[in-house]
């Protein structure tokens, strides 16, 4: 539907660690509701992010705008999320799982068996392993990590023939 981009965000956790997403958002499915024309992870940005957005009182979306021509194998969503906690393969396995509710989050459909839609982990810590809790918290805010890296990468796409949401949403994209 719309131009996608490369975002990043993250957060540091209370405890010290950070998790870091990174995605490369051409995907199927739309980061934005075609009636509103609303970022689905528009919650997730931060304040001054939010003020970026573009002036919706001028966005006319229907439900029909979710029918729209794609081409089978060329869209995807990639993306990895890092940490520097100690997490063990199988704990940045479980990470990964996680963060692939940041997709669902910020995109709709996700998943779908139209394209490839993937998450990564990596852990630069020594491998030890952490905490089932300290391991829930990191995955919860992979999530909304990853979420918050699609809508910046979306928000701030530059187009090049193809619309992107900032116009779409300002009346001037087709």
């Amino acid at each position: 539907g719309v131009k996608g981009g490369v975002g990043l965000a993250g957060y540091l956790l209370e405890e010290g660690y950070r998790v870091v997403a990174l995605a490369a958002v051409n995907s199927l499915g739309r980061p934005f509701d075609p009636l509103t024309g609303r970022l689905y992870a528009e919650g997730l940005l931060a304040p001054e992010e939010r003020a970026l957005l573009p002036n919706l009182s001028r966005y006319r979306g229907s439900p029909e705008d979710y029918r729209y021509p794609f081409l089978l194998g060329q869209h995807t969503t990639l993306a990895v999320v890092a940490t520097d906690a100690p997490l063990t393969k199988a704990q940045a396995r479980r990470l990964a799982i996680m963060a692939q509710d940041g997709l669902a989050r910020a995109l709709r459909p996700a998943h779908t068996p139209l394209d490839g839609d993937l998450v990564f982990a990596l852990a630069l810590g020594e491998g030890k392993g952490v905490e089932p809790y300290l391991l829930l918290r990191l995955g919860a805010y992979a999530a909304d990590a990853l979420a918050r890296a699609i809508a910046r990468g979306v928000l701030w796409a530059e187009g090049l023939g193809f619309p992107t949401y900032a116009l779409l949403a300002a009346g001037e994209g087709a």
